[in-house]
């Protein structure tokens, strides 16, 4: 279990990401969408409006293409945030593959979590 350090006074900010759909490649589109730019946008808006997470919570179809890279992008892009990370797989994704590429780049995958007012 991942002990988040937390004050039980204070709310825990819980940034959710979800069907992302990247690709390995930067020029990978999903419908006409630049899924990479969109991605990113959405990052920088967090960080332009200093909404700093406690922890990250992704929750399916993170690569279009299941690739080994673009998990990676998104776990080196996300890793900027230091917070704990929690992945679950969409029907896009290849689970262990992407367990894997998350757990190399530094993110355990832990399946509960404890903030000491909560868990």
């Amino acid at each position: 279990m991942a002990a988040i350090m937390h004050s039980a006074d204070l709310p825990v900010k819980i940034l959710q990401i979800t069907d992302s759909h990247l690709f390995a490649g930067s020029t990978g589109r999903l419908m006409g969408l630049d899924t990479n730019a969109s991605f990113q946008a959405v990052l920088d808006l967090i960080i332009a409006n200093e909404r700093r997470p406690d922890l990250i919570l992704l929750t399916g179809d993170l690569a279009q293409d299941s690739s080994e890279e673009a998990y990676a992008h998104m776990a080196t892009q996300l890793s900027n945030f230091k917070v704990p990370l929690y992945c679950l797989p969409g029907n896009h994704d290849k689970p262990r593959l992407m367990r894997e590429t998350f757990e190399k780049l530094g993110f355990s995958q832990d399946s509960e979590i404890d903030t000491g007012a909560w868990q």
